[in-house]
């Protein structure tokens, strides 16, 4: 029952760290968009 909550745990910050990537390739593609 502990091995469950310790593989979910790993795979949650994975995905959020993930989508705080593509937030901010998306905030660069925006500013070159910008800047050309």
């Amino acid at each position: 029952a502990r091995e469950v909550p310790e593989k979910m745990k790993p795979k949650k910050i994975q995905i959020s760290s993930s989508d705080n990537l593509f937030g901010k390739v998306k905030k660069l593609t925006k500013s070159d968009k910008k800047a050309a």
